[in-house]
């Protein structure tokens, strides 16, 4: 004796998927993320990092929508580039490692997926010494005015 029956299933599949990013330093959100170039004590150029967010709506076939879900576990990011010279990503963060411009996306081989990357910005900051001018004064005197001036003459006086 064989039973069969047939079961509907309704699966929600990721819609639209925007890609921001949070700063480690202040929390706050940023389509572009800019990140720049930092000295540290030993000289070597680092640059910042911030989190990636992906979020996005879910929805199907006679399914309602639901807009902004955290989609960030489940997905994987890539540069655009595929150059590690500009942005490197480990996880859900990405980090500048040189000057440049890039994009950060997702992989996937689903092409009904909308995705809007996020552009990751990465500025040489550095500051660099073209010249320095050295002024001596010597011979110089300081004038304070009294805080309260009534009259020039009592400053200093005793009643």
């Amino acid at each position: 004796l064989t039973y069969s029956t047939a079961v509907q299933l309704r699966v929600w599949y990721p819609q639209s998927v925007q890609i921001s990013f949070i700063s480690l330093s202040n929390n706050r959100t940023s389509a572009i993320a800019r990140l720049r170039r930092i000295v540290n004590t030993d000289c070597n150029p680092i640059y910042q990092s911030m989190n990636v967010v992906v979020r996005g709506s879910i929805g199907g076939t006679w399914l309602t929508t639901i807009p902004t879900i955290d989609m960030t576990s489940y997905t994987r990011l890539t540069t655009t580039s595929g150059n590690s010279s500009v942005v490197t990503i480990s996880g859900s963060t990405v980090t500048g490692s040189g000057p440049g411009s890039d994009w950060i996306t997702l992989l996937s081989n689903n092409k009904n997926i909308t995705v809007t990357p996020g552009q990751v910005v990465t500025v040489w900051d550095a500051t660099k010494v073209s010249g320095l001018d050295v002024v001596l004064v010597t011979g110089g005197t300081f004038q304070t005015a009294p805080v309260n001036p009534v009259n020039s003459n009592q400053v200093g006086t005793s009643a």
